[in-house]
């Protein structure tokens, strides 16, 4: 994803806020991995399991929004990473149905 330059205090705080989105996607992630685990075992419902997926997009959505900052927005990785978070955010909605 290209980059828009910035001044160096600004560089700090926006790696916190990256970092800090990209540990939320994967405390996310590892709890949708307990809730399948659970779920195939039989010790969990499918309630949890979709909470869980839901949470996963939430997170990723606030980590694109983070990348987005400092992002060219006219890149096509950018274009590329929207679409996908975008069609995963949809395909989660369909669970609920």
């Amino acid at each position: 994803v290209g980059s828009i330059p910035a001044n160096a205090a600004d560089d700090g705080q926006w790696s916190q806020g990256l970092i800090s989105a990209a540990r939320m996607v994967a405390a996310a992630t590892s709890s949708l991995c307990e809730a399948a685990n659970a779920s195939v075992q039989g010790h969990a419902s499918e309630e949890k399991l979709i909470s869980s997926a839901k949470q996963v997009a939430a997170s990723t959505a606030q980590l694109l929004v983070a990348c987005k900052v400092k992002a060219d927005q006219d890149s096509e990785a950018m274009r590329r990473l929207q679409v996908m978070v975008t069609d995963a955010g949809g395909k989660i909605l369909l669970l609920e149905r």
